[in-house]
């Protein structure tokens, strides 16, 4: 009788057999030469080839070249303990296609029993397992945000015998609940664009209960109009949603499109539901893990009292933006700060710095970057910039700062003194504005050849201005 595996395994009847090819499984008998005497027929869908054409073929050849002394080694050992089933080994085998598929791979040595006289190798695709596995692994690396949260879709389009469009939603406001970050897998630009305004935050009602339930599925018939209409075009009957985050809150969200064939009225087979579980245990050690790594990254290059970057962060910057562009350094310190900590206390000198670095904030452009140096010395880099909106920024700034103080800092007012340094980038030096000081600050333009010096500039025009200031109070009271 003809079969879909090997032949030459004569004692495997046909029953057996059907079972075997019905398995998801791939079952391969090989000689202690690696020769292969069968082959059930799922190897036709695991690795694209045809059992009847592999009579002596060896197994070895089917082997990553790094893979294959690994497998000498074990059939060789296996021909010293008969009768015992080992710890699965790990295995790359090549598909038809000259890709290679990861196996876990548990032999058995059977050369003993006459109906078979062979290794029994049992090969199942590690692709569940490395599923929940790469996403970690991609963690512990080093791997970046966008690349874990694309391994993480990947592994749920993946789940069972099917492929299907997957996404991740992530980085939901706080202030307003919506989903800023729709990272996508195994789905195309097209219904990417239409899933993901799916999470505006305007869509909300459709999962009223996904932080207690943690999962939920939406037929065709519950979804927008026009986003159902485009999926039952494509032979798709609803999504699948599962929240990631821990207790009731919902930090995101994995969402699986499936099809007809597997959507079983919206219901979760058992089979699906743990393997959803699973993928969200994993989805939430990562946001967490991927929440303190942002935390240290941030706590190391920002200041922990106004949030503003720190000094390294802003010396990095700026070495950057040196780079690239026509950079300004504006260096400035709070006027007499030491006598409002004297006064006051040092609560009100610690809310001063707060307001001082929001105001600043508030005035500079979105590109422009903004950082608290140490004590009371402040500092903000400027690219792309000219002499003229260094002025405009200058005067913005002493707006800014003219007006009147919340209680909590103590004093009524407060004043700065700025200085600043202007570095021309040889590739982009245009600047036909007016060199010298301004009336607000010193404005240095000699060319600065590193971040440390062209700050240093700053700082000592910093020192002119207030070396002016106090010439002129001298005059005023004489």
């Amino acid at each position: 009788m003809a079969s879909a595996g090997t032949q030459q395994t004569s004692g495997i009847g046909s029953f057996e057999r059907r079972v075997l090819d019905a398995s998801r499984s791939l079952t391969v008998v090989v000689d202690l030469d690696g020769r292969v005497s069968f082959a059930s027929a799922s190897i036709r869908d695991l690795l694209g080839l045809d059992p009847l054409t592999l009579q002596e073929a060896s197994v070895f050849d089917w082997l990553h070249p790094d893979d294959v002394e690994r497998a000498f080694t074990s059939i060789a050992y296996a021909d010293e303990v008969r009768g015992i089933r080992y710890f699965p080994m790990v295995f790359r085998v090549r598909h038809s296609n000259g890709a290679y598929v990861e196996f876990d791979v548990l032999s058995s040595n059977q050369l003993d029993d006459p109906m078979i006289r062979g290794i029994v190798l049992d090969m199942r695709a590690a692709d569940e397992r490395t599923q929940y596995i790469e996403p970690i692994r991609a963690l512990a690396s080093g791997a970046t945000y966008d690349q874990v949260l694309s391994l993480i879709a990947s592994a749920v389009g993946r789940g069972g015998h099917l492929r299907r469009p997957a996404f991740v939603v992530s980085d939901r406001d706080p202030a307003t609940g919506v989903f800023t970050k729709v990272v996508s897998a195994l789905t195309e630009t097209t219904l990417h664009d239409c899933v993901a305004p799916l999470f505006d935050g305007t869509h909300d009602h459709l999962w009223p209960d996904l932080a207690q339930d943690r999962r939920t599925s939406l037929s065709l018939d519950q979804l927008p109009s026009d986003l159902a209409s485009f999926l039952r075009a494509a032979g798709f009957a609803g999504l699948r949603i599962g929240a990631i985050g821990t207790g009731t809150s919902v930090s995101g969200m994995l969402v699986a499109v499936e099809p007809e064939l597997t959507w079983i009225g919206g219901i979760w087979p058992p089979g699906t539901e743990d393997h959803w579980v699973q993928l969200l245990d994993v989805a939430t050690i990562a946001f967490d893990r991927l929440r303190a790594h942002s935390q240290l990254e941030h706590a190391a290059s920002h200041d922990s009292l106004t949030g503003l970057a720190n000094r390294a962060k802003f010396f990095d910057s700026l070495t950057k933006m040196m780079s690239r562009t026509n950079v300004a350094v504006l260096y400035m310190d709070l006027d007499d700060f030491k006598s409002v900590n004297d006064r006051y206390g040092h609560a009100a000198g610690d809310a001063l710095l707060v307001e001082l670095a929001d105001r600043l904030r508030r005035v500079v452009r979105p590109g422009d970057l903004v950082a608290r140096l140490g004590g009371d010395e402040f500092a903000v880099a400027l690219g792309d910039v000219t002499l003229a909106y260094v002025d405009e920024l200058l005067l913005r700034i002493t707006d800014a700062i003219g007006e009147g103080l919340p209680a909590e800092c103590g004093a009524q007012h407060m004043a700065i003194s700025v200085g600043a340094a202007h570095h021309r980038h040889v590739a982009n030096d245009d600047l036909s504005d007016r060199d010298g000081p301004s009336d607000t600050g010193e404005v240095d333009t000699r060319p600065g050849s590193s971040a440390g010096d062209l700050v240093s500039r700053a700082d000592a025009s910093l020192l002119v201005t207030k070396r002016r200031q106090r010439m002129r109070l001298a005059n005023n009271a004489g």
